[in-house]
């Protein structure tokens, strides 16, 4: 325990939980702000390349003057800059609603998502499909031990 200027006591919690659920955080957040700045330096990227595209017209000239030269690897700088954009966005969603749901493994996202089915009335079907997995893999212990 210790005070602070106004005097009054301050009780810092003792349970180790806090630290690991810190972390737990931290990574996720680092991981949804990664997804951020992945996003924020592909659409930077796109829109200075369509500036540097438009075609700007001097005196005397059409307004629709075709390009003069075409850029070699103009498509594959399109293919790179929208792959990247497209995985920022999705990195950004599945990060977030992970960080929203502190969910750090899949094994988490399963037991979540179960518990979630169960809570409203669905959990009939998943102990069915649990079911049937048990017998495919009693199934599947049968038949190998028939081979042996």
């Amino acid at each position: 325990m210790s005070q602070d200027l106004t005097g009054t006591e301050i009780n810092f919690p003792l349970d180790p939980n806090i630290n690991d659920k810190n972390k737990r955080q931290t990574q996720q957040m680092l991981r949804f702000f990664a997804g951020t700045a992945l996003t924020l330096l592909c659409s930077r990227l796109i829109r200075r390349t369509m500036n540097n595209l438009k075609y700007t017209p001097k005196i005397f000239h059409t307004n629709n003057n075709p390009p003069n030269q075409i850029y070699q690897g103009e498509a594959t700088k399109a293919l790179a800059l929208s792959s990247g954009l497209s995985v920022g966005l999705f990195s950004m969603f599945i990060f977030g609603g992970c960080w929203f749901y502190d969910v750090s493994t899949l094994k988490e996202f399963s037991n979540g998502i179960s518990g979630f089915f169960i809570r409203h009335g669905m959990g009939q079907q998943i102990r069915e499909i649990e079911d049937s997995q048990d017998s495919f893999g009693s199934i599947s212990d049968i038949l190998n031990d028939e081979d042996n």
